[in-house]
This record gives structure tokens, C-alpha cells and sequence, in this order.
């Protein structure tokens, strides 16, 4: 799952935070 990048812009479901 590529949320793991976008996480650090934003918040995504994926980290849950």
C-alpha cells in the first residue's frame, strides 16, 4: 500500500493516524 508515503503529508487510513 503506497499510504505508507502519502502518510507523511497526511493523515490516511492506512496508518490510522
Amino acid at each position: 500500500i503506497q499510504g505508507r508515503q502519502q502518510a507523511r503529508k497526511l493523515p490516511n487510513p492506512d496508518t490510522g493516524r
